[in-house]
């Protein structure tokens, strides 16, 4: 398909979003999540990180510094700093996200799963291979 197409319907959709709702209703933020996770996987790794932090500021404001979104929010920042080879940052963010996924859904629920794998990740890339015991037996 052709990208630059693709990028410019998809920013006219979000203008519509941004000139109809509110910085924090849930759509705008979950449009602007979807354009976050484009940048990352197009490495545009800069421009995904402050959209990344955006939503998490305005997760937090709307749902709360513990909420299921705004930790989701967090592991997506984490996930693009590993990236980034933004080592401590991102193992910052996705332990943060882990501890609150673990206590609200569980060690089952596939983005508790997915946000342990992006540790393991993490410590692998780093060279942290010994550290991946850190993790929950459940999850490793």
């Amino acid at each position: 398909g052709d990208v630059p197409e693709a990028e410019r319907l998809f920013a006219a959709g979000l203008g519509v979003l941004e000139a109809q709702l509110p910085p924090t209703h849930p759509d705008r933020l979950k449009g602007e999540a979807w354009w976050a996770e484009h940048l990352h996987r197009t490495d545009r790794l800069r421009e995904a990180e402050a959209v990344y932090r955006s939503l998490v500021e305005r997760w937090t404001e709307s749902s709360g510094a513990e909420s299921l979104d705004t930790a989701w929010a967090r592991a997506m920042l984490g996930s693009n700093l590993n990236r980034q080879r933004r080592w401590d940052e991102g193992e910052h963010e996705l332990f943060f996200a882990l501890g609150i996924y673990r206590r609200d859904v569980g060690d089952a629920h596939e983005r508790t799963r997915l946000i342990a794998a992006k540790i393991a990740q993490l410590f692998r890339e780093s060279g942290q291979n010994d550290r991946l015991r850190e993790l929950p037996s459940t999850l490793r």
